[in-house]
């Protein structure tokens, strides 16, 4: 069971672009709300999933922020920058 819920929320959170609810994962892919925690934490501590977490620990306010979206968020923020002439 634990092994079947791991590789839902590994395919779930390798395949976000963009900022993702755990209320909405939980919703969508059956995934166990008290697992849903120590399976984040375990993946992120072996590099199976690369990114953050927003908002705490509990499922309704907490969000899974992907270092993709993150990068993609500063590249626009530089590129804006620079083709205004405010950075060189």
């Amino acid at each position: 069971y634990v092994s079947s819920q791991r590789s839902v929320l590994i395919g779930v959170l390798e395949a976000s672009i963009k900022p993702v609810r755990f209320a909405q994962i939980v919703k969508d892919y059956s995934v166990d709300s008290g697992l849903i925690f120590d399976l984040f934490d375990e993946l992120l501590k072996n590099g199976q999933i690369k990114g953050s977490l927003l908002g705490g620990r509990q499922v309704s306010s907490a969000v899974f922020i992907p270092t993709i979206f993150t990068k993609a968020q500063e590249q626009f923020v530089k590129s804006f920058f620079k083709q205004n002439g405010f950075i060189g």
